[in-house]
């Protein structure tokens, strides 16, 4: 379906899009224009094409001249062959067809931009790797079939929206050339390794009768067993996303009835992630999938214990009794085991995001601080270490901090797809013997630099950041 809504004067904001009838147009004057990057000016006028590939919804929006003819090999002059990608939130598994993130940004597509998302890409919808990858590749696949050829394709997106560009930029080098993560996740399986920590302690601290005879825990204490300033952040994490790990949890698009329960439905759909990439992890003899993560060796407030925030008694009490989870999620005195395919497989196809192919694409991240809402910042500074640790330089990956909670500022996220676009351009004209990730690094421009702001668009010294926006 074509869907193609005029943007009004002083157009700002997605509701600032009205609804135009090409049959029965409304007066020029209160169509508001739009200049694009490349210097032409239009009517802004967006067409919106909505469809379904893959099995799930897309949409692709476009600055569109209606009674003009426009061929992929001869598109209207507006087009500047560039994409950009937009991605949800959250992180789950559901198994019916679902809405895509929006495409309407006004500045985004008022530059000039092709804008397009699938569902497959809202990793609060689809957070499986492997279909969110080939949802991308078939939906740029129709952009530049209907749409013409597309220099560069830069990602945009906050929590869910940041792993999926991250992990598919990584293991699927070539469908990004840059990416603007916000509040970013690394990947969805290495940032779970918190999310199963953190559900495994809480089955402790929440059950004091499990506690030895004179431990009481201090929130000092708490604070180190956690690595985390805020103690209500476990609370928060496992209750704002849903747990991937039980497999009889409700299953989006199941009806109850099919759902895995022990002892009553064996053979019930299992709503765990791995379960939902039984494909990538293979599949147990109980008919469970592989699962990567286990808490086995971990010695949970180590470095509370050396610093004296954490009793010896304390420290005994927790890592005896901690315990683990069954394959069905509930507590087991002893502690879990990866199943060391599943584990094996987890790096190998990259739902662990290593980094290592990271330095073949242009990164500007977006950050914010976190005030306990589990957008740990050290979530960045994770990524730096990684592209550190493969290639000895972080030169490509650009930090944006800013004061406003998670985000970092309320401008960055339109601001660094455009600064993202002529980073993009001058690798793009560079013809020298240099490799990609050099001439990524060689040529950033000068003015792109690490960014400090008060959250609102006026810049401030790094050091206003470095007091705020602390990685613990």
């Amino acid at each position: 379906t074509n869907n193609v809504a005029g943007g009004v004067t002083g157009v700002a904001s997605v509701s600032a899009f009205q609804s135009y009838n090409p049959a029965s147009p409304p007066p020029a004057p209160l169509i508001a224009t739009t200049t694009t990057r490349n210097g032409v000016t239009v009517p802004f006028i967006v067409r919106v094409e909505t469809g379904y590939i893959d099995r799930d919804q897309y949409q692709i929006a476009a600055l569109w001249q209606p009674g003009k003819p426009w061929q992929p090999w001869a598109p209207q002059p507006q087009y500047i062959h560039r994409l950009v990608i937009t991605h949800g939130a959250s992180c789950d598994t559901t198994y019916g067809s679902g809405a895509t993130p929006s495409v309407l940004d006004p500045k985004i597509l008022g530059a000039g931009f092709v804008v397009m998302s699938n569902a497959l890409d809202n990793a609060g919808h689809n957070c499986n790797l492997i279909t969110q990858a080939e949802s991308l590749v078939m939906t740029k696949r129709r952009v530049i079939d209907e749409y013409g050829p597309v220099l560069w394709t830069i990602g945009m997106g906050c929590s869910g929206g940041s792993l999926v560009q991250q992990q598919v930029a990584n293991a699927y080098p070539g469908i990004y050339q840059g990416i603007t993560p916000q509040c970013s996740f690394t990947d969805a399986w290495s940032s779970s390794m918190e999310y199963v920590d953190y559900s495994i302690l809480l089955k402790y601290f929440e059950n004091p009768a499990k506690w030895g005879l004179g431990t009481v825990w201090a929130p000092t204490a708490i604070q180190q067993v956690l690595d985390h300033p805020n103690i209500g952040n476990p609370v928060t994490f496992t209750n704002v996303i849903p747990n991937s790990a039980d497999p009889s949890r409700s299953c989006p698009d199941v009806e109850p009835q099919h759902v895995y329960k022990p002892g009553v439905r064996p053979h019930g759909v299992k709503c765990t992630l791995q379960q939902y990439m039984v494909n990538v992890f293979g599949l147990r003899k109980d008919g469970f999938a592989n699962r990567p993560f286990g808490n086995d060796g971990i010695q949970y407030g180590l470095n509370g214990l050396l610093n004296g925030e954490v009793s010896p008694a304390d420290f005994v009490d927790i890592n005896a009794k901690v315990g683990g989870l069954t394959q069905d999620d509930t507590y087991q005195k002893a502690r879990s085991k990866p199943d060391l395919i599943g584990l094996q497989r987890a790096y190998r196809t990259g739902a662990v995001d290593s980094a290592n192919n990271l330095n073949r694409v242009a990164i500007i991240d977006l950050r914010g601080p976190d005030p306990g809402f589990f957008h740990d910042v050290y979530r960045t500074y994770a990524m730096r270490a990684r592209l550190l640790r493969d290639f000895g330089t972080a030169a490509n990956q650009v930090l944006w901090r800013g004061l406003a909670p998670i985000i970092g500022d309320a401008f960055y996220a339109d601001q660094a797809v455009l600064a993202m676009d002529s980073w993009l351009a001058a690798v793009h004209a560079d013809h020298s013997s240099l490799t990609l990730p050099e001439k990524i690094i060689e040529d950033k421009p000068l003015w792109l630099t690490d960014r400090c702001t008060d959250g609102a668009g006026t810049n401030l010294p790094a050091e206003a950041c470095d007091e705020v926006v602390q990685a613990y």
